[in-house]
């Protein structure tokens, strides 16, 4: 089979408000100069300035702020000025639970009522679309992705449900079984979207108990890997991850303007702009993050301790040591040449690609053992951008 590739916008947990509000940079009156000031003039600026392209834009959910009406509809304009600007050809939604209205703020006993009647949403065939809402996930398709996209905020139809944890239930499992098992072997990037996290959040849960975690997820995750599905992404906890569950990676996003993760946690608000690669032997990729600065506007960190790397990928699935090793060996003679203390990183890269791909637990292992091992320090750190390798002074 052919190569293929892929660029893809993910964003997330806007909290678009009809007023200016505690909970989001975005509101309906937002200005858009000075531009630093307003996240999508911000980023808008950057896709231009850097000339950034994608394929798909994807939102992860929480388009709007506990079911603003204005809000959604407004936060969903922004992210059509967004996929246009990145000259997109679909923009996807998933929908999150400050999207739905189980209080029926609309009179109209519906909890996704202002979904159902905006258009292209969550996508634009329509017929995908009916299936979405008739059975909760429906699967796009083209000659590059297929794309499953489920509804975790069905349980959400009333005030009674708000305790209850997004489940998908057995009937929904060997409905989505059933639906992607003839995709088991189409040489396609496969993806599933939805809102909720399908794994523990540790890093938040530990300190802001929710039962928000999806009953069943492991059930679903099994079918993913048992089809040979090579990423999920989703919303909601607000802080970027990136797991692995398996072999299966699990890519939670930050938020794009959310004030809650910065004011309970100091996370930075986020986007994210995947790479994904699909060759006969493997599917892999590369994460791009730009944090948000509300004097600078979008920048990619240089903070080797922000909680998400400026960039960092997936689908290493060997030992970040052993690479390590056979760039020593392959570079012995530096090594040991104590009049020669600088190695370029760069042609290390083009031998050794696989680095590309490290996930951030493989980068700090990486990093980690080059240093404790050999004496060899990374520079600048591989999380914003590696270009040398440098020997530590011996004291």
């Amino acid at each position: 089979m052919s190569d293929i590739e892929i660029n893809i916008l993910i964003l997330s947990d806007l909290h678009c408000c009809k007023e200016k509000s505690k909970h989001s940079r975005l509101y309906c009156g937002l200005l858009d100069k000075p531009v630093c000031r307003n996240p999508v003039e911000a980023f808008k600026q950057i896709i231009q300035k850097e000339q950034l392209c994608a394929d798909y834009v994807i939102c992860l959910g929480d388009v709007t702020d506990k079911a603003d009406q204005a809000g959604f509809i407004k936060g969903k304009d922004y992210l059509i000025d967004i996929a246009k600007t990145i000259n997109a050809n679909e923009l996807f939604f998933v929908t999150g639970n400050h999207d739905v209205d189980p209080m029926n703020f609309s009179g109209k006993n519906d909890y996704a009522f202002v979904l159902k009647s905006t258009n292209n949403y969550p996508l634009s065939n329509l017929e995908l679309q009916d299936q979405y809402w008739s059975r909760n996930f429906c699967i796009y398709e083209d000659d590059k992705i297929i794309a499953l996209i489920i509804n975790t905020c069905n349980h959400l139809q009333n005030s009674e449900c708000l305790k209850k944890s997004p489940v998908i239930d057995d009937l929904n499992i060997s409905r989505i079984k059933d639906a992607v098992e003839k995709y088991k072997d189409v040489n396609k990037i496969k993806m599933a979207l939805f809102h909720h996290h399908p794994l523990q959040h540790s890093d938040i849960d530990d300190q802001y108990t929710s039962n928000d975690l999806i009953d069943h997820a492991d059930k679903l995750i099994q079918v993913l890997k048992d089809t040979n599905f090579h990423l999920i992404a989703h919303g909601h906890k607000h802080l970027p991850r990136l797991k692995y569950d398996g072999k299966l990676p699990v890519f939670c996003s930050g938020s794009f303007s959310s004030l809650e993760n910065v004011e309970l946690f100091g996370a930075d608000n986020t986007t994210h702009l995947m790479r994904i690669s699909l060759n006969s032997q493997k599917c892999v990729g590369i994460i791009n993050t730009w944090k948000y600065n509300f004097s600078l506007g979008w920048i990619r960190t240089k903070d080797i301790d922000a909680m998400f790397p400026a960039k960092t990928g997936f689908g290493f699935l060997g030992n970040a040591n052993t690479i390590a090793d056979d760039i020593i060996s392959e570079n012995l003679d530096w090594y040991k040449d104590e009049g020669k203390n600088v190695l370029d990183f760069k042609p290390i890269l083009e031998r050794f690609s696989d680095i590309n791909y490290f996930s951030p637990d493989d980068q700090k292992k990486f990093s980690d053992y080059l240093l404790e091992k050999y004496g060899l320090e990374i520079q600048p750190d591989i999380k914003i951008g590696a270009e040398r390798l440098i020997k530590q002074v011996k004291v």
